[in-house]
């Protein structure tokens, strides 16, 4: 499966998965690299969960300047002289959830520990694969921008990692987004007011 940066499209296990962030093919590449050649693309024959409560079987939607523009069924949409037609059938779309509030990294999945020597480059795109595997396309993570080893408890080792994530589009992985260092009332941070431990 390839990423593309349009919205995103991941496959598992038969199904695929649609973000208005990224946008990936359910076969090894798509023709004209998902709209990077300014082509339209026309994805046909999934069952598109539309996020109101409905799906369209049989689907058909189109992608134009990386957004999507047009949805209806099978035959229904007028395909733009010149599209990428990508078949779809067999497969589930439907829109990705965003984490706006995050604190990813510092699990050791297998070995079931939580610390804050887990936050590894590694061990962070894990968990973005686990996210994106589950329907999340994005991110934010809270807090974890800086390596504060300045601060009580300490938060050290991971360097730039954060930021180097941050600008990166990772395949099969959720985007991760910042927001900065955090804020808190006075000694509340994380490792400040006894009553954040």
């Amino acid at each position: 499966m390839r990423i593309f940066p349009i919205a995103k499209v991941a496959a598992a296990t038969g199904r695929c998965l649609v973000a208005s962030l990224v946008l990936a093919s359910c076969s090894p590449q798509l023709p004209g690299q998902g709209s990077a050649s300014g082509r339209p693309m026309l994805f046909e024959g999934a069952r598109l969960i539309t996020g109101d409560g409905s799906a369209i079987e049989d689907s058909a939607f189109l992608v134009e300047n990386q957004k999507i523009t047009r949805v209806g069924k099978r035959g229904a949409l007028q395909s733009p002289a010149g599209a990428v037609h990508v078949d779809l059938s067999g497969k589930t779309v439907m829109p990705a959830m965003v984490d706006l509030h995050g604190h990813i990294g510092y699990q050791n999945v297998p070995a079931g520990t939580m610390s804050k020597e887990n936050f590894t480059r590694d061990n962070l795109i894990d968990h973005l694969e686990r996210l994106a595997y589950d329907g999340v396309g994005a991110v934010v993570d809270v807090a974890s921008l800086l390596d504060r080893s300045d601060l009580k408890g300490g938060r050290t080792g991971w360097g730039d990692v954060p930021l180097k994530v941050r600008d990166e589009v990772i395949p099969n992985a959720a985007l991760f987004k910042t927001a900065g260092t955090g804020i808190a009332f006075p000694n509340g941070g994380p490792t400040g007011h006894p009553s954040r431990s």
